[in-house]
């Protein structure tokens, strides 16, 4: 089960987290990156402020498209650090494209065609379960790409 985003230590990659109650149950979030970018808001619900947070620096990462193949890599195995990765390859070479397995599933991201595939492990092998082209990819999106069904 996907760990709590306000228990975390990090929920994006290149990204900090800074909380602070400014009053009764009312919180203060800002992600921040490394250039000084941020992506803030405030909430009576820290958990939903965090992931209204996470949502604007993913987009944020999306517009820069600086090293964005990387980032989504790296995110994906933020999300998935409590799972059973059987094997993970970030290949810089082959237009940013990686994958991430698991017993019964993986995810891929093709550089070539730009796209994030869910597929899931069958009798016959691999079937596409969903696909995503990475221009539209939301937070949300990629959220659902790398949860894993139990």
């Amino acid at each position: 089960m996907r760990e709590n985003l306000n228990n975390r230590k990090i929920v994006l990659p290149g990204w900090k987290l800074l909380v602070e109650e400014v009053s009764n149950n009312v919180y203060e979030i800002t992600l921040t990156d490394d250039a000084n970018r941020k992506a803030g808001t405030t909430d009576s619900d820290l958990e939903a402020g965090i992931r209204k947070c996470a949502e604007y620096a993913f987009e944020i990462e999306k517009q820069i498209r600086k090293k964005w193949n990387k980032f989504l890599f790296e995110a994906a195995l933020i999300e998935l650090t409590k799972e059973d990765i059987l094997e993970s390859n970030y290949d810089d070479d082959t237009f940013g494209s990686w994958f991430i397995e698991f017993q019964k599933e993986r995810i891929i991201r093709d550089g070539k065609e730009n796209i994030l595939i869910k597929q899931l492990k069958t009798t016959t092998g691999w079937e596409d379960e969903v696909n995503f082209n990475l221009r539209e990819l939301s937070y949300d999106d990629f959220l659902s790409a790398v949860s894993q069904k139990k």
